[in-house]
C-alpha cells in the first residue's frame, strides 16, 4: 500500500511533458521517509529501496551552489531516525550506495508520529515522499 503512494507521487514528476521536470533538471530538497518496522518485512524494505533507486537514479544529487537536488533519508518504526541529512550525500552514486545499508528493524510498532519528535530537532521538517 505504502509503495503505491511513493510510485504514484513520483511518477507524476517523471511522466510530465514539461522538459523542466525531467529527473536531471529537478532541483529539490527531498526527504524520503521509510517505514522499517517488522510489518514491512525484509522483502518489503528491499522493494522500497529498489523503487527509490529507480526513481532517483537519474536525479542529480549534490551539495553547494548549482542546479541539483539534495536528499535526506529518515526511517521509522516505534521511533524515527535521521539516517542521512540533506547535507550527507555529495553525489547520486553516493546516495544509491548508502540506501542499501538500511535494514528492516525488529520493532513491531510503526509510528509515523515519531517523525515529529525524532526529525524536527534535526531541521528535517517537511517529508516529500512517504514509502
Amino acid at each position: 500500500m505504502r509503495i503505491v503512494i511513493l510510485l504514484t507521487t513520483l511518477t507524476g514528476f517523471v511522466l510530465t511533458e514539461d522538459p523542466s521536470c525531467t529527473p536531471s533538471k529537478i532541483w529539490l530538497d527531498v526527504v524520503i521517509v521509510i517505514d522499517t518496522s517488522v510489518g514491512m518485512s525484509n522483502a518489503g524494505v528491499t522493494q522500497v529501496l529498489a523503487d527509490i533507486s529507480s526513481v532517483f537514479g537519474e536525479t542529480i544529487i549534490a551539495q553547494g551552489e548549482g542546479e541539483h537536488s539534495r536528499v535526506a533519508v529518515v526511517t521509522y518504526d516505534s521511533k524515527a531516525e535521521v539516517r542521512h541529512s540533506l547535507t550527507d550525500f555529495k553525489s547520486t552514486e553516493e546516495m544509491m550506495e548508502a540506501i542499501w545499508d538500511i535494514p528492516c528493524s525488529s520493532e513491531t510498532v510503526s509510528n509515523l508520529k515519531a517523525y515529529d519528535k525524532g526529525c524536527k530537532p534535526h531541521g528535517v521538517t517537511s517529508p516529500v515522499v512517504l514509502a
